[in-house]
């Protein structure tokens, strides 16, 4: 196992319009598990769904449908830097595999709706072999975000990681795997993170 460390550094050029950061745990997940999602933002803003996810979606963010909010909206909960809200789904009868939490949102400064958001998440089948990444919670700007990487099956593995702003498109490889890193023009002063090393 081994932990590596992330410094989020968030440019003042994009610290204009809020983004969202979640933390799903437990990811993955066995088979039929309470999953919760917790979300943070860079400003304040509100989920408009009233189960805090409003879809669950297999395989990319434009797969199809597992799980759709039905939950009238009494009222927007807010959800900030400092302050994280947690809402809890229920994966029972969902089969192992990759899956997408939509969150339908909007900041509360300008009642603006934002693009949805997804975050990517795993359930796994009992005897899984797959490497794992696990971290301690959602990021927090100009901090160390420790990640764990636990892969038991593949001593002396090399692995790539890449981090972006969002995962609400990604890249499709052969085979039908799908990467969620969206790349995004540097005149927004996105970045992307890749680092090459070795498991243990």
């Amino acid at each position: 196992m081994r932990t590596l460390a992330i410094c989020v550094v968030v440019s003042a050029a994009i610290c204009a319009q809020p983004y969202l950061s979640a933390n799903i745990s437990p990811n993955p997940a066995p088979a039929n598990a309470l999953i919760t999602l917790t979300l943070q933002a860079t400003e304040n803003c509100q989920s408009l769904s009233a189960c805090g996810l409003n879809t669950v979606i297999q395989g990319n963010p434009n797969g199809p449908l597992v799980f759709l909010c039905s939950a009238p909206l009494i009222s927007a909960p807010v959800f900030g830097p400092n302050n994280a809200r947690s809402w809890t789904w229920n994966s029972q009868g969902t089969p192992p595999g990759v899956y997408y939490m939509g969150v339908t949102w909007r900041d509360t400064a300008t009642l603006t709706i934002r693009p949805p958001a997804f975050f990517q998440f795993r359930i796994d089948a009992p005897a899984t072999t797959e490497p794992v990444i696990s971290s301690g919670g959602p990021p927090t700007r100009g901090a160390l975000m420790p990640l764990t990487i636990t892969s038991p099956l593949h001593p002396g593995a090399y692995y790539i990681m890449a981090a972006s702003f969002t995962s609400n498109v990604g890249f499709a490889l052969g085979g039908g795997a799908h990467i969620a890193v969206d790349c995004e023009r540097r005149s927004k002063s996105a970045a992307v993170a890749a680092r090459k090393g070795r498991h243990p």
